[in-house]
């Protein structure tokens, strides 16, 4: 068989770890209680004068920023925004990206089974139409035109923000907790 040079062009990552906070249980009510005093009843961005209620959380985070900026040879990034969604089942996010910053990325405070996965899309967007339905045997990087990510209560998941993404709906009855960020060049 003939030996081919194959370079891989144009990829994409979603990079987590599972974190571990020294009071998570005390996060939880530090969102539910942001989110019950905000207007909109679902969601509450986090103020930078508030972040020391977070400061464990984010100091994990841009650990993990550091380390995908030092693996893709890019500037120091750092978090730019952030926001807390607490999910009761009633509400949709459709596909959406977060391309004026570099990173974004998700921490699971509170997720039950059934909370709702996050879906990536490709970016290659040709690809649903040629790898369709009976043509592949399995999934992989170059034939996937959807990627599933399952909420686990302490997971972090970062992802490039260009990445077209949107949340399925929770059936769990307990709520799914979350806090989302962007990061940019500082």
């Amino acid at each position: 068989m003939a030996q081919l040079n194959i370079e891989e062009i144009f990829v994409s990552f979603i990079a987590s770890d599972q974190l571990t906070l020294s009071d998570n249980d005390g996060l939880i009510k530090t969102c539910l209680d942001k989110v019950e005093s905000a207007q909109d009843n679902n969601q509450s961005y986090i103020d930078y004068d508030e972040k020391d209620n977070y400061q464990d959380l984010f100091m994990q985070v841009q650990g993990r920023i550091d380390a995908l900026s030092n693996h893709y040879e890019l500037n120091k990034l750092q978090i730019t925004n952030a926001w807390i969604n607490v999910d009761n089942g009633i509400s949709i996010t459709g596909a959406h990206n977060h391309a004026q910053d570099v990173l974004s990325g998700v921490y699971y405070v509170s997720a039950g089974e059934g909370s709702g996965n996050l879906e990536f899309l490709s970016p290659v967007t040709a690809s649903s139409y040629v790898f369709g339905k009976g043509t592949r045997t399995g999934m992989n990087r170059l034939n996937s035109d959807q990627w599933t990510i399952t909420p686990q209560t302490g997971k972090l998941i970062i992802f490039p923000s260009w990445l077209y993404h949107y949340v399925r709906i929770n059936t769990d009855t307990a709520n799914r907790i979350s806090i989302a960020f962007n990061a940019s060049f500082a």
